[in-house]
């Protein structure tokens, strides 16, 4: 059960404790709820002023290289939606300007926490609201954070660009030490957008006229940002900000009440803190429930259209589902392959026009949302369910050849599930199976080279070699009390090591080892120094 409400201003994140106590765990396990270390924070102000110095200069080059990537993972929702983002410099005016925007829309949302009685007395079921609007913008934030790898299809290019190898890992592991404040209860997120307005991201979307009749709106994603992660993170949390807007209340106070109670700066540090386990247990289950059902991987951004539907229903029936998927309850699957299987249809009924010889006396049917004309046509032979309808229908043949189990079943998966299936491997760091899942791909027709990259990294690491480098700096560190050395030689041993931890990628199965070794070692010479 979800726990009651204790008022109707409290915010917070309203679903099962043992929810909650499983996602602090995994956290404690995988990131740490003490917040970045001394040792980390020093780290972190190395890394971006590295960044910083490798794409200066370069910034639009990167900008349209992002840009690229959105508009490959998501094109199908993009539709027409205007992309105005861009990488620019801290002490840029007009993310200067966005940033104090959000600053104060904040701060007037915090001032209307105490609105008439009679107002509260008239919202009935404005709790279910406010619940609703939470989860929202928890799957905002967590699909944002989650898909940072994204970044991976265009290593090459983001090397060809800035003429260094090292500028994707670095932004890697910067993201990485950054998730450590997610989990920090002293930071406050308020504040440091006041003390450093110049390190903030800023995002908003927009909605104009989209032509000079006003013959509907056109929705603008603007964001103005520091690097080539934030671009990715900001649009796709833009892009999310837009499919959820079908879950606004229509009327102006009742709409207005629930965001003054769930968007702001407070509230999105627990959106951030949350979302990415909230995205990921969601994007399973939908994945799950896919599984069953025939072509549904063959639907780019299947996900995305499925949580638009979801966005749509009532309240108190989405939270109860939500919370159920979360759960890993059975009870949400029937819904969830119901709007799947109404996904496909639609995309079925477009499909089937764009055959050559196909005549249909409604040939002007309005399109699904977010599909664009040339949908089926740019990765025709890749689409399973148009070759099926243009092959006259029918069974389809199984192999006759026995395989194995395994490989059997991912040789019936398309090209997205394999993706799909992919991600999960690679969360749960099971580098064989991604290995096999990478192989099918490349079978099928190519892999993106995000995950393609990444696993030929964790699958080539020899951890060995961290080990045997961690005993050469051992045999150093032996050396600093027994010789003498001087203060200068000991901090050009701590920078040496520095570099070479800092080297390394976070994704890489023994980085825990070695930046574990690392905090020691500064600890070490900390103490040495004292």
């Amino acid at each position: 059960m979800r726990p009651l409400r204790e008022s109707l201003n409290e915010a917070k994140l309203n679903l099962p404790q043992e929810y909650i106590d499983k996602v602090r765990g995994e956290a404690s396990e995988n990131i740490g709820l003490g917040g970045p270390s001394r040792q980390d924070m020093m780290q972190m102000q190395q890394l971006l002023g590295q960044i910083f110095q490798i794409q200066r200069g370069h910034e639009d080059e990167l900008t349209e290289l992002g840009i690229d990537v959105i508009r490959r993972f998501y094109g199908p929702v993009l539709g027409d939606i205007e992309l105005d983002v861009k990488i620019v410099d801290p002490n840029d005016e007009e993310k200067k300007e966005m940033a104090e925007k959000m600053l104060q829309d904040n701060k007037e949302e915090e001032n209307n926490d105490e609105p008439p009685v009679e107002v509260e007395l008239e919202l009935e079921g404005i709790e279910d609201d406010i619940d609703k609007r939470k989860l929202i913008n928890s799957v905002m934030q967590g699909e944002a954070q989650n898909v940072h790898d994204m970044m991976y299809d265009v290593r090459e290019q983001v090397t060809e660009i800035t003429g260094n190898a090292q500028l994707l890992d670095m932004y890697m592991q910067f993201l990485a030490l950054n998730r450590k404040f997610d989990w920090d209860e002293t930071v406050n997120l308020e504040a440091m957008m006041e003390q450093m307005p110049e390190m903030a991201n800023a995002m908003e979307t927009e909605w104009e006229d989209e032509d000079e009749e006003g013959e509907g709106d056109k929705p603008k994603i603007k964001a103005r940002v520091l690097d080539l992660p934030m671009l990715i993170h900001e649009t796709v949390k833009g892009i999310y900000e837009l499919i959820a807007a079908g879950g606004i209340d229509p009327d102006p106070v009742r709409a207005q009440k629930v965001l003054d109670a769930t968007d702001t700066l407070a509230d999105e540090q627990e959106d951030i803190r949350y979302g990415p386990f909230i995205a990921k247990d969601l994007r399973d289950y939908i994945n799950k429930v896919a599984e069953n059902i025939p072509g549904a991987f063959d639907i780019d951004n299947m996900r995305e259209f499925v949580f638009g539907r979801l966005v749509e229903m009532p309240s108190q029936q989405f939270v109860q589902i939500i919370t159920s998927m979360l759960m890993d309850e059975e009870g949400p699957a029937e819904t969830i392959a119901k709007f799947i299987k109404e996904i496909q249809e639609e995309f079925d009924a477009y499909s089937q026009q764009q055959i050559p010889g196909y005549n249909d006396d409604d040939d002007d049917e309005e399109l699904p949302d977010g599909v664009e004309d040339d949908y089926p046509e740019d990765d025709e032979e890749d689409n399973e369910l148009l070759q099926f309808m243009r092959s006259g229908g029918g069974n389809r043949q199984e192999p006759e050849q026995e395989q194995p189990q395994k490989e059997r079943k991912l040789s019936s998966m398309g090209r997205n599930e394999l993706n799909g299936e992919l991600n999960k491997a690679i969360d749960a760091e099971d580098w064989p199976r991604a290995q096999e899942i990478q192989a099918m791909i490349e079978r099928k027709g190519g892999l993106p080279k995000a995950n393609e990259s990444f696993v030929r990294e964790n699958l080539e690491i020899n951890e060995s070699s961290i080990e045997r480098d961690i005993e050469e700096w051992e045999s150093q560190i032996e050396h600093v009390d027994d010789t003498g050395m001087v203060e200068e030689e000991v901090e050009e041993l701590i920078d040496e090591i520095s570099s070479w931890f800092n080297g390394l990628d976070p994704a890489q199965p023994s980085y825990s080892t070695a930046q574990n070794w690392f905090n020691n070692f500064i600890d070490q010479m900390e103490a040495f120094g004292g």
